[in-house]
């Protein structure tokens, strides 16, 4: 059976917030959990420059990306039209794991290198190996072309292995900053 890959629908939303707490955990938002994420993807569909695409195996959602066309701004946005309820459940989350403030903080004002206005903000598999996250990817890329963007960037662990990954469909490595203590490369897609 082939993936059939979508815009996410509102109806979908509880499922990626799992996949994305469940895949991506180690992650800011992962760390976040559920309730914040189910939230964070709802305001997120409201704003213009955000998109989430699906992939489906059958009716399961396996897999979604997260792209955004103004990278710049989009953070801001959000927390600035929904200060209040993320506020108060970063607030809550802190309680439980301190590092949740701390991390909010630093993306509300970190000034990480950017050399795209495009981002892929977000992207989980639960079954890797099988092209399916390329799919999602050139899913995202086309979007963003769409909308007349020439290039597209995403962060990413530095220990981790969607570094060869990224690097497997062309994006080149821009530069290496830390994020939370971390090191973090930015890649980037030129398109031609």
């Amino acid at each position: 059976m082939q993936n059939n890959i979508k815009e996410m629908s509102q109806s979908d939303i509880e499922t990626v917030a799992q996949m994305h707490a469940q895949e991506l955990k180690e992650s800011f938002l992962g760390i976040m959990g559920v309730g914040f994420l189910s939230n964070l993807y709802r305001y997120m569909s409201k704003d213009g420059s955000f998109k989430c695409f699906v992939s489906r195996q059958g009716s399961e959602i396996d897999g979604f990306i997260v792209v955004t066309t103004d990278s710049h701004g989009f953070y801001r946005r959000i927390y600035l039209k929904h200060f209040i309820p993320i506020a108060f459940k970063v607030l809550c989350k802190s309680l439980i794991k301190p590092k949740a403030l701390i991390k909010s903080v630093q993306i509300l004002f970190s000034r990480q290198p950017i050399e795209s206005r495009s981002e892929l903000l977000a992207v989980a598999v639960l079954n890797k190996g099988k092209g399916i996250g390329k799919k999602l990817v050139r899913k995202a890329v086309e979007h963003v072309k769409k909308m007349n963007q020439d290039s597209i960037e995403v962060v990413v662990d530095a220990r981790i292995k969607a570094n060869e990954f990224y690097r497997s469909l062309g994006f080149k490595k821009k530069a290496s900053f830390k994020m939370h203590g971390e090191l973090m490369n930015l890649y980037l897609l030129r398109f031609d």
